[in-house]
């Protein structure tokens, strides 16, 4: 049993669990620049840094629709006069699958955000993703500590500055493409509310797998767990990267409001943290006007 119980938090700490603590935590970024910045220069802040964050946000959750049978009522990609860019589904909810769906969509903007990247990353540092993955599957298969995983995370972002087998528009274009998807690859509290109805699907299938990997025995448990291992490494290390360009907006952000404070004083439109709702639905009413 505690074989069982032990594959089973593994299965889903690794997968879902390291998927939603590094979305949340972008959210987290996302929500505080907005509010920082303030509705008028909000508003151009949101233009900059959406032109394909938005977009690839957006297509995570029509993706995941159409995937798991999802009935996509209205899809809007760009935001315009009318409103914000969002995505409407109906779905069966007699329909196992369907239900399950739910979870997917949640994380589709994930899924498609880290895609993004990890084809940024493979066509413009081809040297650096390939070195990283290479030592990464040597340092879990040798069991090492999380400081050596983050070393070799730090050795990946290291390769953004360091290398140069192609040509420096293609590395400034990379770093644009990184800059505007990094507070997009996110998990807003809609899109977690929309997880939870999938969950008890998920955590079904979860120890249903467990309970197959314990019945096969042998080593089979520790395979499925550095396999796991690897898969949650590769997530927070292109999450770190995230994070480093998330942290870049953030404190560009800061030097701005210090720098209004100093010019004109205590600013009219003052950061309010009770503003901080769910600014996926509501960002560009927001600032728009």
């Amino acid at each position: 049993m505690s074989v069982f119980i032990l594959c089973f938090l593994q299965i889903v700490l690794y997968t879902l669990g390291t998927v939603v603590v590094c979305g949340l935590t972008v959210e987290v970024c996302y929500r505080l620049c907005f509010v920082l910045m303030g509705r008028r220069a909000g508003r151009l802040f949101w233009l900059v840094t959406s032109w394909l964050g938005t977009p690839v946000h957006e297509m995570g959750h029509a993706l995941m629709c159409l995937l798991f049978g999802h009935r996509i009522e209205r899809m809007r990609l760009v935001p315009t006069r009318s409103g914000g860019a969002m995505v409407e589904h109906s779905y069966n909810k007699r329909n196992l699958y369907a239900t399950l769906g739910n979870l997917f969509i949640g994380i589709g903007p994930i899924v498609t955000g880290l895609s993004v990247i990890l084809l940024t990353l493979h066509l413009v540092y081809p040297a650096s993703l390939q070195g990283y993955f290479s030592a990464l599957a040597a340092i879990v298969a040798d069991g090492a500590s999380e400081a050596d995983m983050f070393a070799c995370i730090w050795q990946l972002m290291r390769g953004l500055w360091t290398e140069a087998t192609r040509a420096v528009w293609a590395r400034l274009l990379a770093a644009i493409i990184l800059f505007s998807m990094a507070i997009h690859v996110r998990l807003s509290t809609a899109d977690v509310r929309g997880m939870l109805r999938g969950l008890p699907n998920y955590l079904v299938i979860c120890a249903l797998v467990a309970g197959v990997i314990t019945l096969i025995g042998g080593d089979a448990p520790v395979r499925v767990a550095i396999a796991l291992q690897q898969f949650a490494w590769v997530v927070i290390a292109l999450f770190s990267l995230i994070l480093v360009f998330a942290v870049i907006q953030l404190s560009i952000v800061a030097v701005y409001r210090v720098f209004a404070y100093l010019i004109v004083g205590p600013c009219r439109e003052r950061a309010d943290f009770s503003r901080c709702k769910d600014y996926r639905d509501r960002d560009w009413e927001e600032f728009k006007r």
